[in-house]
């Protein structure tokens, strides 16, 4: 018999020893991130067999959760729900990501995929949700599918190899490059909002830790933001992070003056190669990355994601 339970705070250490010695696990957690999905009743574990519980606590102290038995654990699911963006758009449902999952051995972990991802989507919510999965190995995207996980799209990567100093001039869009600003995350994340599906959508955290970390920069045409690209640098490698611009200035030139400047920053910085991905039906971009020297590394997954109605 297989019940799916939601883990405390009593299981921490069984789940942490069952994560290291699972034959069958997705994702990667730090101890810490998996406390916090714990203690905020994010974790879902199948277990088999009995459980110990609640254990007798001291006078004055609340009785403990029960606990499943060593070796109970059959298999377990951490979904991370994340805080919904402002300039989300309001008919977009809440995401949630699938951050880990992790089966025993003897088990199938398609069909304990979907008890646990069909438990994660009966539970209450306010607001209907799109839970978002990234494939892995080929049990892994089995399970998914198992699961009632639709693939959503393919993200392909490209690179460019030998990053040299550029000597194109960028196309004459109208539009004015600079440095982003602190004050302009706000309309930034409206501005990504109307250029990207719910799916790939970046919320003002994101583009304020993309300020603080990397170069994140502006094109302002008509005295409006109409696009922005976002690089970051690791070692010698540019990884261009984000690219978008505005539907209305589609086809105005301004991806690629945005792209030309932060490879020639890139190169000023000491880059010798960049890097990027796309979504594969996105060929706009690919072309204009191909006609810059980008080529397809041949890496590549997939994002499977499933709705979950609202449940009150």
């Amino acid at each position: 018999c297989m019940a799916v339970i939601t883990a405390t705070a009593a299981h921490l250490p069984l789940v942490k020893t069952f994560i290291h010695d699972a034959p069958h696990r997705q994702g990667g957690l730090a101890d810490e991130d998996l406390a916090m999905l714990v203690a905020a009743g994010n974790v879902l574990l199948a277990v088999a067999g009995p459980v110990v519980g609640p254990v007798a606590a001291s006078a004055g102290e609340p009785p403990a959760a029960a606990t499943p038995l060593p070796g109970a654990i059959a298999g377990m699911a951490a979904f991370f729900p994340e805080p919904r963006p402002a300039s989300l758009p309001s008919p977009a449902p809440d995401r949630v990501f699938l951050r880990a999952a992790a089966f025993r051995r003897g088990v199938s972990p398609s069909a304990l995929l979907q008890e646990l991802v069909d438990a994660w989507s009966s539970a209450p919510a306010r607001r209907p949700r799109l839970l978002i999965a990234y494939s892995g190995e080929p049990w892994f995207d089995r399970s998914l599918l198992a699961a009632h996980c639709a693939p959503a799209e393919e993200v392909i990567y490209y690179q460019l190899p030998q990053l040299q100093r550029m000597d194109e001039q960028p196309p004459d869009s109208g539009a004015c490059v600079r440095a982003a600003q602190v004050a302009e995350i706000g309309q930034l994340a409206e501005l990504d909002a109307a250029c990207f599906d719910v799916l790939w959508h970046m919320g003002a955290g994101d583009l304020r830790q993309l300020l603080i970390f990397g170069r994140l920069t502006v094109a302002v045409k008509e005295g409006a933001l109409a696009g922005y690209l976002a690089l970051t640098i690791n070692g010698e490698i540019a990884q261009i992070a984000r690219l978008a611009v505005h539907p209305a200035w589609a086809g105005h030139g301004i991806g690629r003056q945005l792209l030309v400047d932060g490879l020639q920053a890139a190169f000023a910085l000491g880059c010798r190669s960049a890097v990027l991905n796309t979504q594969a039906t996105n060929q706009r971009a690919q072309a204009l990355y191909r006609s810059l020297g980008f080529h397809p590394t041949g890496k590549h997954f997939a994002v499977y994601t499933r709705r979950a109605p609202a449940r009150l």
